[in-house]
């Protein structure tokens, strides 16, 4: 009991010396990386237990702080008790009034990290989350808050990584292969699909969640840089826009923007162009998600039969939230008219009955 009572008494002096700028021993950690989320951007932090900071929109924001040593992941009533004294420290130290809303709970990402965590309200702020996590072999404890925590902590917390530490690699078969780096989207591959590992793909843009190679074409899927700031009415134009100033292709093969419906509920906005020696197809999309959004790029002779076949696939990945992907913006009423060629049909059904309006009447 002693030991358990040392070590929370340790995460709490370690978090609470963050939480209040205080200094601290230097510590040996290795440096930790995060994709910063859209509309966040990471800051300096000034106190030495402090690893990682991000600032998010309004009062939104992430910190991580270095944990004893000694703190047993497998310890749940232990890793529960530690994480109530921090909220009260938190407490105390933010003159804040959050209580806990339920008992810790566990989460792991696709990098395989496990955060356990407690979530905590009060009225009038933006929920809190306290977690507990392990990057290698290097103990961690951090608060996020934020109106949209179910979202925040697999954006942030499943994409911390370590130098060193494990990762865990998409396989190009099983029944994970289809699934996003981030864990929210998941689309069906045939066997013969060939899917780039992250690494590699992320090599290349840090941003890319999942690419793959099939049908002699290849796709790949990013975080869209401005799904905060176009609005979804713009991004028909935004993506057309986008497959004009494609070197490789023709711009007048260029058609009007198309819309596709997904299983998962949003639609893929896309646009399609012809290369200049008409040999390849230039695919240019975009993936409104919950309040995120996804650039999609393909090229090859079957660009466009690729992305119609995986986006019309696309299901909820593993840490996507049902509730915000089905409060994902819509796009204004387009069913009428979904490209070129459905006006084109359109206006010939219109002069077909034009000609023979004519002909009766003489």
């Amino acid at each position: 009991m002693f030991a358990k009572k040392c070590k929370k008494a340790e995460a709490i002096a370690i978090l609470a010396a963050a939480l209040a700028g205080c200094a601290h021993r230097a510590l040996a950690l290795s440096p930790i990386t995060v994709a910063v989320p859209p509309g966040w951007q990471q800051v300096k932090t000034a106190s030495a237990p402090v690893v990682l900071a991000l600032k998010g929109p309004s009062q939104s924001s992430f910190m991580l702080a270095a944990g004893p040593a000694a703190m047993d992941m497998t310890d749940q009533p232990g890793l529960g008790a530690m994480l109530a004294d921090i909220l009260d420290a938190f407490n105390r130290k933010d003159m804040a009034d959050f209580t806990a809303a339920g008992d810790v709970q566990d989460q792991t990402f696709p990098n395989g990290l496990t955060a356990h965590y407690l979530k905590a309200t009060a009225p009038g702020k933006p929920p809190l989350i306290l977690v507990a996590l392990q990057i290698g072999n290097q103990n961690f404890v951090g608060t996020l808050i934020s109106n949209i925590p179910d979202l925040m902590l697999p954006a942030i917390v499943g994409s911390l990584s370590a130098p060193g530490a494990p990762k865990a690699e998409s396989a190009s078969t099983g029944p994970d292969a289809g699934q996003s780096s981030d864990g929210q989207l998941a689309f069906t591959l045939e066997p013969e699909w060939v899917r780039v590992p992250d690494a590699t793909a992320q090599a290349a843009d840090p941003d890319t969640v999942f690419e793959i190679k099939a049908l002699g074409s290849q796709m790949s899927v990013t975080k869209a840089k401005d799904a905060e700031t176009v609005p979804i009415a713009e991004e028909p134009d935004v993506v057309l826009q986008m497959a004009k100033q494609i070197p490789e292709a023709a711009a007048r093969t260029v058609r009007a923007a198309r819309f596709l419906h997904t299983p998962a509920g949003p639609e893929l906005i896309y646009a399609a162009a012809q290369s200049k020696s008409g040999g390849a197809q230039y695919v240019v999309g975009y993936l409104p998600w919950a309040y995120l959004g996804y650039s999609v790029l393909a090229s090859g002779p079957n660009a466009e039969k690729l992305v119609r076949t995986l986006f019309s696939s696309l299901t909820l990945g593993s840490s996507a939230i049902p509730g915000l992907v089905a409060a994902t913006p819509s796009l204004p009423s387009w069913t009428w008219v979904q490209s070129a060629e459905v006006g084109a049909a359109i206006l010939a059904v219109l002069a077909v009955g034009l000609f023979f309006a004519l002909r009766r009447r003489k």
